[in-house]
Order: structure tokens, then sequence, then C-alpha cells
């Protein structure tokens, strides 16, 4: 760890590396007496930036480590004293430079103790990104009962929408879904939470500009429209007038990085909560064309959305747990001396190759995917979504075979992937139509007796 630290030339990194060495403080003893003596020298720096953080970092490892004798320049009145000479953009600007979460929640604590104006610091504080230590200055301000000031910065966050979107898509999100509330919540009244959900859809088209690469804010504002099986849509058509609905689904047709397919299942879902606002719609195109299949963009596949959430969780677990350990593993097998006969750096370096190689493969699938809508599935022929019941024209024999994503195969459940070729060869066939499947190594003919909507309440019964 020591030598990667020494290495490091990116300050937010070094501290990363010496607050894991206070984790791991029983394999990097030496590493952190190291560490200590460079942020004790930290402490005299003239940017107030790094002596605040070598301020903090000892004082985190005087507590890790149950050290008071550890070697200081600065105590607390002496960093209350520069706090208090730092006029308000100045603070906020330090918290921007502060990378570590840790760390930063250590500055706001400061802050808060410290500064001539605390509460205007900390509001700047939460217009800052990547979101990370807002939640934390959010608690505090409830906790207070700064409520004016939290409705006031909700409200500023609305206002500000497109100069800070990440900021918006954070609040909004933890108020539609209730992550915030109670009686102070300006926004949490039904008239209010409708026009904050109008302020979602109209967040959509500007993303195409403000996030013109990568989708990351796209897919973080569509999450909070259809998370939860489309909760937060759901409640909007059902409490939204004709005038309303009709304004969301305009504002989502303009949407250009949707596809055809997500537009319109907004529209089925209008139709089903809300048949009498329903409106005929593109009534030249060619009825007949209802397969969901010619109508995906080309690479993308189709999926349920349980099954998306497992490859979700599986691409985080990657990401957020094993790559880390990995790193970790690199580094003490780096610190065990020659590279070049060391089998634990071998082995460690080539399962860092294996695993950024599955989290690229689950992030492109999870680009890919298109969420498919079981709740407006037809059941007048063999589709994605149905469950078709087929007897053995020879045996008499009936089995039945649902038809879903790409991801959602179980053979003991007799669910298959729509790309399958038992799917392609039962794909468009209607009641009374004949099929030639292979199910045991044999061409066996069988008859489609009945096609249902499939029901993820009947597997699991």
């Amino acid at each position: 760890m020591s030598e990667k630290f020494a290495h490091q030339t990116d300050a937010n990194k070094k501290l990363d590396i010496a607050m894991e060495a206070l984790d791991n403080r029983e394999d990097a003893e030496g590493a952190i007496e190291a560490f200590n003596h460079f942020y004790y020298e930290e402490e005299e720096a003239a940017d107030p930036v790094r002596k605040i953080v070598a301020f903090l970092y000892l004082q985190t490892a005087s507590e890790e480590l149950g050290d008071e004798e550890i070697p200081r320049h600065l105590n607390e009145s002496k960093i209350a004293e520069l706090i208090k000479s730092l006029p308000v953009s100045s603070l906020i600007e330090v918290s921007t430079k502060i990378g570590n979460a840790e760390i930063k929640k250590g500055y706001v604590n400061l802050v808060r103790k410290h500064a001539h104006n605390p509460e205007e610091v900390l509001t700047g504080i939460l217009f800052e990104v990547p979101i990370k230590v807002n939640k934390y200055v959010f608690s505090i301000l409830e906790e207070e009962g700064k409520f004016d000031l939290l409705n006031s910065f909700i409200k500023s966050a609305g206002t500000r929408a497109k100069e800070t979107p990440e900021v918006f898509i954070w609040v909004a999100k933890s108020i539609l879904t209730k992550v915030w509330e109670g009686e102070w919540l300006l926004s949490s009244k039904q008239e209010e939470r409708l026009e904050l959900i109008l302020k979602v859809f109209r967040m959509f088209k500007p993303l195409t500009k403000i996030e013109d690469k990568g989708t990351k804010l796209k897919n973080a504002c569509k999450d909070i429209l259809h998370g939860n099986d489309d909760e937060i849509l759901r409640e909007a058509i059902h409490a939204g007038n004709s005038e309303y609905i009709r304004k969301l689904y305009a504002l989502y047709k303009e949407v250009p990085y949707f596809t055809d397919l997500e537009k319109e299942r907004l529209y089925s879902l209008i139709v089903e909560l809300k048949p009498d606002v329903a409106w005929e719609e593109d009534e030249d195109e060619d009825e007949e064309d209802d397969d969901i299949l010619t109508r995906i963009p080309e690479g993308a596949i189709l999926v349920t959305r349980r099954a998306l959430n497992r490859k979700k969780e599986e691409f985080e677990h990657l990401l957020n747990v094993e790559m880390p350990e990995n790193s970790k593993d690199i580094g003490e097998a780096q610190e065990r001396g020659d590279l070049r006969e060391n089998a634990e750096y071998k082995a460690a370096m080539e399962k860092q190759v294996q695993l950024q190689a599955a989290i690229k493969r689950l992030e492109a699938e999870i680009k890919s995917a298109i969420i498919l809508d079981l709740t407006n599935v037809k059941t007048d022929k063999i589709n994605i979504g149905v469950t078709a019941k087929l007897k053995n024209e020879s045996t008499g024999e009936v089995v039945a075979y649902s038809i879903l994503g790409a991801w959602d195969a179980d053979t003991e459940k007799h669910i298959i992937s729509y790309q399958s070729p038992l799917a392609k060869s039962l794909l468009g066939k209607k009641t009374g139509d004949s099929a030639v499947l292979n199910l045991t190594g044999a061409e066996t003919r069988y008859t489609v007796l009945d096609i249902s909507r499939f029901s993820l309440q009947s597997q699991e019964n």
C-alpha cells in the first residue's frame, strides 16, 4: 500500500488508499504510519483543502487506532478559525474537492459547528454532484427541523433541473417513491406530485443534449416512472385528468431515445387504467402487424422486469463487491515482493481481466434490454408473454409452455426464451394449428389447444 500511495498523484485516490488502510489496519500497520506522517505534513499546507483533509484524516486515524499520541499540527480550534475565515462560496468549493465520502461527512460536521452561515453552505452542498454526501446533508437538515430550507431547496432543484439534472432526478425520485415524506414536505400532496411527475416527463427530451454520451441519467429518469412495476406511471395515469394524461403521452412520444415499443407500452397502460381517455392513433398503420419482434430495434433483446433486475443485481455485485475485493487482492499481492514469481499476483490479475470482461458484457446486455409489457398481451395467437397448451397428436399427452424474455428460461417451469428454437416453432400459431416440435430428440406433431396470458402468480403457487 505504501508504494501504491507514493506513486499515486491524485489527492483523492491517495486519501482513499489511506482510508482503506485504516479499515484493514491489521494488514497495513506499517503503511498507516507512513500515511499518518504524510498527512501530518499536509496539515501545514497553504491550501485550505489539503489542510482540512489532513486534519480530518488524522482525526479519523486517531479514532480508529485509539491513539491520541498521533503527532498533529492542528487542533479543532485552529481548523475552526480556518473555516470561519472562508466565505460561503469557498466552503462549498472545498466540499467539491473532497472525494472520500467519510471525509466529506466529517467536513460537513465541521461546517455545521464552525461556519458563520452553515445553512447556506449546506444548501450549496446539496446541489453538489455526483450525489455523495447530499443525502447525509439532507438528513441532518431534516433532523434539525429546517423544513423551510429543505422545501426551498426542493423548489430550486425543480427550477434548476436542466442545470443540475442529477440533483433533480435524485430529488424527484426521493419524493415520488416516498423516501422523503412527512407533513413538512410541500410536494407530498397529490397535485404537487402530479406536477413533479410532469417535470420528470419534461426532463427526458433535454437529457438528449445534456447527456450526449452514456445513459446513466436517462436510465435514472426512466426508472422513476417504470420502477416497481410502473408504480409512479400508474399513479399519474390514475390520478390525472384527460388533458394531463394526453400531455404526458405527447411528451413521451417526443423523446428520440425511447423505442416505439416503450411508447406503445405507455399507451397500453393508459388504455388499461383510463380507457375513457384512450384514443385511436395511427389508424392508417397496418393493424395486422402486431408482431412485437418486428418492432424492436436491431440488437435489442426483450426481457421481463424481474429478469432485468436479476441481471442488474449481478452487475452491481461484480462492480461493487468482487472488483473491490480483487483490487484489494492485487494490492496485497504487490506488497509481497517480486511480481514475476508471484503466483497470487498473477492469479489476481487474471481474475481482474475476467471480471472486467464480465462487467463489460453485462453492461452491454443491460443497455440492450427492453422490458416486456405483460399486461396487454394478445392471445389470438402464440406470442411472447403467453402460455400455450399443446397436445401430442400421437399420444394425447398435454404439455404447456410459456414464452418469455431472453433471460427467463426455466426448464422445470416450462418457461422458454422467445429466442429458443422451440419458441420460434410456436410463435404465430393459433388455437387449432399444428406445430412440429422436437422436444425429446424426435420430431412430433402437436396441436395448439389453448393460448392464455402468462401468469407470474400461477408460477409461484
